[in-house]
């Protein structure tokens, strides 16, 4: 156990686990996808600080924002990066549906967490937009998207854009709070799961399979008959999937159409 434990803390273990989950070293083996899934990442690490900024505008009666050095670069950096994310969804959306890969799932599953985001980064949007009309700021080069969604409705009168700037901001909250819900009950619980399951991988080379002594007369099943027979560290990779269908297309058998390996690697459908 303590030399497990020794063997996690070199520097080869930590090296890998830093290019893979914030390098997102596999991810970019397709760089399309990859460069997608990490605006989108990043993204959604930066808007954190946004999110609390937002909350503060709301719980100060607009006007209030984080004390923060350089706040107007702070500002220009969530617009941009909001910005990044919607550009980013859109090509997952047209990823999904457009190019219609078979490995990947249709349906509305997969869109609920489109939908979500995308509605997320508008409701930011548009809060900053009202924002603005409501105290009757200029717009700014230091945010020009809420600035130039703020010239549009310039005719609202500041008590209506105090309505609509908490209409949105309810709204912000409200699906933060669902993604809070939602998230451990879909694939996109690898957010969690998949960092744990990268530390805890196996050492050994690729491919290298487990021997099975056929010839023990005491054993009453051999490999896994049921969900009970999978180990800890399977359970968990069970959760870290995260349905991208890149174990089906290298799989010889799932090739032939007869299987899937997305299947039986899924707790929703694996063997019971």
């Amino acid at each position: 156990m303590e030399f497990q434990i020794r063997s996690r803390l070199r520097w080869g273990n930590w090296s890998g686990f830093l290019s893979q989950v914030f390098g997102q070293r596999k991810l970019l083996k397709d760089w399309r996808s990859g460069i997608m899934h990490i605006v989108i990442f990043y993204g959604f690490i930066i808007l954190q600080f946004g999110a609390i900024d937002l909350i503060v505008k709301g719980l100060s009666q607009g006007g209030g924002h984080l004390p923060l050095p350089a706040y107007h670069l702070f500002s220009l950096s969530q617009e941009i990066t909001v910005l990044l994310i919607l550009l980013a969804i859109i090509y997952a959306a047209y990823r999904r549906y457009g190019e219609r890969l078979p490995r990947l799932k249709k349906g509305w599953k997969p869109s609920i967490v489109i939908i979500l985001i995308s509605s997320l980064m508008f409701t930011v949007l548009f809060s900053l937009s009202f924002e603005r009309i409501w105290f009757q700021l200029n717009p700014s080069f230091y945010a020009p998207v809420s600035s130039l969604i703020s010239v549009a409705f310039n005719r609202l009168s500041a008590q209506t854009a105090e309505v609509l700037f908490y209409l949105f901001w309810w709204l912000h909250l409200l699906i933060l709070l669902t993604f809070l819900v939602y998230i451990p009950q879909s694939k996109h619980f690898h957010l969690i799961t998949a960092p744990i399951n990268i530390w805890l991988r196996r050492t050994e080379p690729p491919g290298r399979l487990l021997s099975i002594d056929l010839e023990d007369e005491e054993a009453e099943s051999f490999g896994a008959g049921t969900i009970l027979d999978f180990s800890q560290k399977q359970m968990l990779d069970f959760y870290a999937c995260v349905e991208c269908g890149r174990c089906t297309n290298v799989c010889p058998a799932s090739n032939t159409g007869k299987c899937s390996l997305r299947c039986i690697s899924l707790p929703s459908c694996a063997i019971t």
